[in-house]
């Protein structure tokens, strides 16, 4: 068995990739998992380490930070970045100090991980080692003109202008609704979805003579063309619709795409990069399913809203955690600000807010449109508002929606993370070592957190529904066995069984010795 620890400041987050998969039956055992660097740190102290899942932005000490240290300890673990939607630069960050891999948050799913721990498996057997001595792969000197391409999209190997265009654009397509689409595909993700995709790209005419093609996850793949003197932003538009057309009809798999300004060599790759992406992201407030450009970013500044981002995370957080309390507070403060305003700059924060929103439900495996079971253009519906009191109006009852969605989702979610802990309490009880910290962690909560969620589930402490359970497993032992009473105390949990005696009659009234007559 590998050891692996994950870390993510998101409970829910720890708790959704820790209750995925079955992690014993892939060879690895989930030692422990914390809310940031500094939390790993503290396990590799106690424990050898073979994997880490680290979260990019954590607080205290970040998934960049936490590579970093790693990289000074003898023989240290792969680590798999995990990528929320804004993200990419650090990626790069990450896969230059050394990471193994790297999976966005909103494409995890058990086909996905399970894929990507089965890789580092291979790669650990293939040392014959629980360590390696280095996350740094060995240098391909075979690999295609794509393969070469990624890896600079992805900081593993230097920008170099050999394998670029003079004048290009690059533009970045995702998968619409991945969770979703990805289900239909069968369990090798590589050879089922990401190679049809590229497949079907590169068989256009135009893609195959004048682009450079690559995946750089499963839902995300780039492409890079090549812009002849006399070509401009209309010609990338056209391949663009063709290639979502070639998806949408033989793969039934329906696509946004953001294209960047036009590039010019090595010096232009990133902020082309940058900008795709970010242009790709304005489909939260234009609606899915459409190809944005440097043009649309006239109507909305996405770099703006980006840049803003501290200025609405307050909001945000209270509305992903339903404090209502919280929610109050922080709206008061934003429509405070918002009376002071114009009604275009009234409008434009709106839109802000409403983009950051977006993002956190990404981040977070959903969409927002989702939530209204409809796409909507929110550009269109923010600025035919009239007033600043109408747009206060409207975004009120958008900001409660959103919450209520959130909640409905989120107590769904959390039963079922309720369910594994009970399944957990049913394998266990007859263990004495038993702990609500136990249950806790294998759940990947706090036991303070866990103990509240828990009694406000089952309606019960836990020390009361382990007893409760414990006891009827007694009293099934004595109506079915012959069982001894010290037998059947042991077999539940109890080393003591005059504890067991007390415990059995203060819940049934009488003791085991009368019961079995």
């Amino acid at each position: 068995m590998y050891n692996v620890v994950l870390a993510d400041d998101e409970t829910i987050i720890r708790t959704s990739i820790i209750t995925l998969i079955d992690w014993e039956a892939l060879g690895f055992q989930l030692i422990g998992n914390a809310a940031n660097g500094k939390g790993v740190l503290s396990i590799l102290e106690k424990h050898p380490i073979d994997v880490v899942l680290t979260d990019i932005k954590m607080p205290i000490m970040d998934g960049i930070e936490l590579i970093k240290e790693l990289h000074t300890k003898p023989n240290p673990p792969l680590t798999v970045v995990l990528s929320a939607y804004n993200d990419f630069p650090l990626v790069r960050n990450a896969f230059k100090l050394g990471a193994a891999d790297y999976i966005l948050k909103s494409d995890i799913t058990e086909k996905l991980l399970t894929e990507c721990l089965l890789n580092l498996k291979k790669e650990l057997d293939q040392k014959g080692s629980s360590k390696l001595s280095s996350n740094k792969p060995l240098k391909n000197l075979n690999l295609s003109q794509s393969e070469r391409f990624r890896e600079m999209i992805l900081g593993k190997r230097e920008i170099q202008q050999q394998y670029l265009y003079d004048r290009y654009y690059l533009v970045c397509f995702e998968i619409e609704d991945f969770m979703q689409q990805s289900s239909r595909f069968e369990k090798d993700i590589q050879n089922t979805l990401i190679e049809p995709m590229c497949h079907f790209a590169k068989q256009i005419p135009r893609v195959a003579s004048k682009c450079i093609f690559s995946s750089i996850s499963p839902s995300k793949y780039i492409l890079c063309y090549h812009s002849g003197k006399d070509e401009g932003l209309g010609a990338v538009e056209s391949i663009s619709k063709q290639i979502m057309t070639v998806w949408k009809n033989y793969m039934n798999i329906y696509v946004s795409a953001g294209i960047s300004s036009m590039g010019q060599g090595e010096i232009s790759f990133l902020s082309c990069l940058q900008e795709s992406y970010e242009y790709l992201s304005m489909k939260f407030i234009f609606g899915k399913e459409q190809i944005y450009t440097p043009i649309t970013g006239q109507r909305f500044f996405v770099r703006t809203a980006i840049d803003k981002a501290d200025q609405y995370s307050q909001l945000v957080h209270s509305i992903k955690m339903v404090d209502t309390e919280k929610i109050l507070k922080e709206q008061r403060e934003f429509f405070s600000n918002l009376s002071t305003m114009s009604l275009h700059e009234a409008h434009c924060e709106c839109l802000n807010l409403i983009y950051h929103i977006a993002v956190m439900l990404a981040e977070n495996n959903d969409a927002i449109w989702n939530s209204f079971n409809q796409d909507i253009d929110f550009y269109q519906k923010i600025t035919r508002l009239e007033t600043v009191r109408d747009t206060e109006m409207w975004l009120i009852n958008f900001i409660r929606w959103i919450a209520d969605y959130i909640e409905h989702k989120y107590d769904h979610k959390m039963s079922d993370v309720m369910e594994k802990a009970k399944r957990f309490i049913a394998d266990h009880y007859s263990d004495p070592a038993i702990t609500l910290g136990a249950v806790a962690s294998f759940v990947g909560f706090n036991e303070k957190y866990f103990s509240t969620r828990f009694g406000k589930e089952t309606g019960s402490s836990f020390i009361a529904y382990l007893t409760d359970l414990r006891i009827k497993k007694a009293k099934e032992m004595i109506e079915r066995t012959n069982m001894k009473i010290y037998e059947i105390s042991e077999a539940v949990g109890y080393s003591n069984v005059e504890h067991f005696t007390r415990v059995f009659k203060k819940i049934t009234g009488t003791t085991p010795s009368t019961y079995i007559k």
